[in-house]
């Protein structure tokens, strides 16, 4: 198996773009822009 990421934080995606991350935090809010969100819950 590799491994290799699949997937990229909005940190890691704003780099590779050479954009700023609260440009791309913009960015995964809009409709149909290719984003997976994944629930982060700290409170266990």
């Amino acid at each position: 198996m590799s491994d290799e990421k699949i997937s990229l934080s909005v940190t890691e995606a704003a780099k590779l773009l050479g954009i700023g991350r609260n440009l791309m935090l913009k960015l995964v809010t809009v409709p149909g822009f290719p984003a997976i969100r994944f629930k982060k819950n700290f409170n266990k």
